[in-house]
């Protein structure tokens, strides 16, 4: 059963993240909040459009309208992490019918469930947007609370590329001045993205920009491209994207797979997974 809550302010989850009780992972519950009536603000639809493209072309936005709420969320739950310590893994978009960010939105966000393995913990938050009762999108999204002690084993052998790359669909170069752009329209103030220093503190060599970031540029050139309504979005967050960088959108050539590369195609920082809603129906018969 979700709690039905009104929106929080800042102020508010802060004050929720840092009182709320934390548990052993053995003790977690889920935890899902509802939030009804919600309108995007018209500055944030303003600035994602000005940045990738209207929100109703693009359903990565779903992530980013809903970002507080899922702070929101993770704020009032019991689960023994620190929340700013938490790595996006994947996002999966399904979509059942367009969504219309200029109407108001039924929101629910719930913590289904959390994993241990030799990496951590690892935790499923999934968001449903309703209009009109029904439900337009939703988005599963791993986090992983990595375990400090983990270290990835140097005797694997590096996969190779099997299959064969288009050429460059679109390139961007990122800076920190890019992030801070991204930071103020999502809300995402995480320190990693926005501060060297600070990132240096939590391990990392040096700032990344968002994942998000990376995806909704990818996806504003791979949907304008197709024909066919989008069922469905599959993203795997491959490699941090430290700052300064270039950034190459590149199609795996006759699929429906595209991946986001650096500039010598050694490291790909996002991979992307498009299902058509003509090809799910065409699979179900």
């Amino acid at each position: 059963m979700s709690k039905l809550q009104k929106e929080f302010s800042i102020a508010k989850i802060i004050y929720k993240a840092m009182s709320r009780k934390k548990d052993p992972t053995e003790d977690f519950r889920p935890f899902s909040i509802r939030v009804n009536n919600f309108y995007c603000r018209r500055a944030q639809l303003e600035k994602f459009t000005k940045g990738f493209a209207h929100p109703n072309e693009l359903p990565s936005f779903a992530f980013v309208a809903t970002f507080k709420l899922v702070l929101q969320c993770l704020a009032q739950s019991n689960i023994t992490s620190n929340l700013m310590g938490l790595i996006h893994l994947n996002s999966d978009f399904n979509i059942a019918t367009p969504h219309n960010w200029l109407l108001p939105t039924d929101i629910e966000v719930s913590i289904k469930d959390v994993t241990k393995d030799e990496k951590g913990l690892n935790y499923l938050v999934v968001t449903k947007l309703f209009q009109n009762g029904e439900i337009t999108i939703i988005n599963s999204n791993r986090m992983l609370d990595k375990d400090p002690s983990y270290r990835p084993s140097r005797s694997a052998p590096e996969k190779k590329q099997t299959k064969s790359l288009s050429k460059t669909l679109a390139s961007t170069v990122l800076s920190i001045k890019t992030a801070w752009y991204y930071a103020w329209m999502s809300k995402d103030f995480n320190p990693i993205h926005l501060h060297p220093a600070l990132a240096k503190q939590f391990g990392l060599k040096r700032a990344l920009i968002h994942g998000m970031f990376n995806l909704h540029f990818s996806l504003k050139h791979i949907l304008k491209s197709r024909t066919e309504k989008v069922s469905s979005i599959k993203v795997q967050f491959n490699r941090p994207c430290f700052l300064p960088n270039q950034i190459f959108l590149k199609n795996y050539t006759d699929t429906n797979e595209y991946g986001l590369f650096g500039k010598d195609q050694t490291e790909r920082f996002l991979k992307i997974e498009i299902e058509d809603l003509v090809t799910q129906q065409t699979e179900s018969k």
